[in-house]
Order: C-alpha cells, then sequence, then structure tokens
C-alpha cells in the first residue's frame, strides 16, 4: 500500500472538482468545464515577479497565486491568498529593511515609504492597505474572509507589486503595475 496519489491520478476516479456554487455570480469565469480557474490562473500571469524576490516572500507569493486559483473550487482560498499575501510583503519589507519581529507591519510600510522603497505615488497604495486591514481584520477574529474576485486581484497583485518594487532584478526599472 502507497500513501501517495500518482502524478495525474484523481483522488476518487472520475470524479474531477466542481466550481464552488459562489463562483456562479461572476461574469467570465462560468463557461462551462474548469473555464473558471483556468481564467483565474491567467489573471496571476499579470502580476510582476522577479528573480531577486528572496525566496521566502517568492514561495509565500507563489503560493497566494495557487490559491487565487483554485478558489474557483474553494472560494474561501481567495481570502487565505489574500492574507499570505500581505504576510509576503511583511515578510519582504523586514528582509528588506532589516527590521526584528517585533516591529509592527504599519511601521515597516511607513519606513518604506520614507525611504522611497515603495511604488511610487498613483500605484493605488490603497491595494496594499486594504489588504492590511483585510488580515488584521481576519486574523484578529473580527471578520470572516470573503471577497470577490476582483478585490482579491488587486490585494493580491499590489503585494506583487510591492515585493517586485522591493526586489527588483538588476536590469530593470521598477515593475509596471500589474494588469487586470
Amino acid at each position: 500500500m502507497t500513501l501517495w496519489i500518482p502524478h495525474g491520478q484523481l483522488l476518487v476516479p472520475d470524479t474531477p472538482p466542481e466550481a464552488d456554487s459562489r463562483m456562479a455570480n461572476f461574469p467570465g469565469l462560468n463557461e462551462g468545464g474548469h473555464t473558471g480557474y483556468h481564467e483565474l490562473r491567467r489573471q496571476t500571469e499579470a502580476w510582476p515577479r522577479t528573480e531577486a524576490t528572496p525566496d521566502g516572500p517568492a514561495d509565500m507569493l507563489s503560493t497566494c497565486r495557487d490559491l487565487y486559483a483554485h478558489s474557483y473550487y474553494v472560494y474561501a482560498l481567495m481570502a487565505v491568498g489574500c492574507t499570505w499575501s500581505v504576510f509576503a510583503v511583511e515578510a519582504a519589507l523586514r528582509i528588506k529593511l532589516g527590521a526584528g519581529r517585533k516591529t509592527p507591519f504599519s511601521t515597516l510600510v511607513k519606513q518604506a515609504e520614507q525611504q522611497d522603497r515603495l511604488p511610487r505615488p498613483g500605484w493605488d497604495y490603497e491595494r496594499l492597505d486594504a489588504g492590511r486591514e483585510f488580515r488584521n481584520r481576519v486574523v484578529h477574529g473580527n471578520q470572516h474572509g470573503v471577497l470577490p474576485p476582483v478585490v482579491a486581484r488587486n490585494i493580491i497583485g499590489g503585494a506583487h507589486h510591492a515585493v517586485a518594487t522591493l526586489f527588483p532584478d538588476e536590469d530593470s526599472t521598477r515593475p509596471q503595475p500589474p494588469r487586470a
């Protein structure tokens, strides 16, 4: 007996996952089959990534992209991806600023802004701040995490943009905002 499932084999044969029923409320995700998953996955490709991003934040952002796409099947994963994306920004700021574990996230953001390390004005900082506020409400038990895809896309995309700006590739300038 083996405890792993061979690549490409379903846990329950001939039973593919079904879309979360709430996804029926969002245009563009309901063309049948798994088109909603593929559309959400396609949207993640617009979010900037750099080779210079340290492994920790890069792995966290990779997980966020997976969570966002898989939310087609489990809607709550969208909120998890948003929360995790803010953790990725926090980790990236701690690394970039050399900050300790006890420094509050809001202080890290203010320091990074003062040092001109975050995207310049006009990049929609509100996306990152909305993600921070959402994360705080969820983590402190004040809100159950439910977001529409467009809000989640903006929060997770904003986190990708912030981290890519903190760790640009040497041969690039500041990354452009993610496209929807």
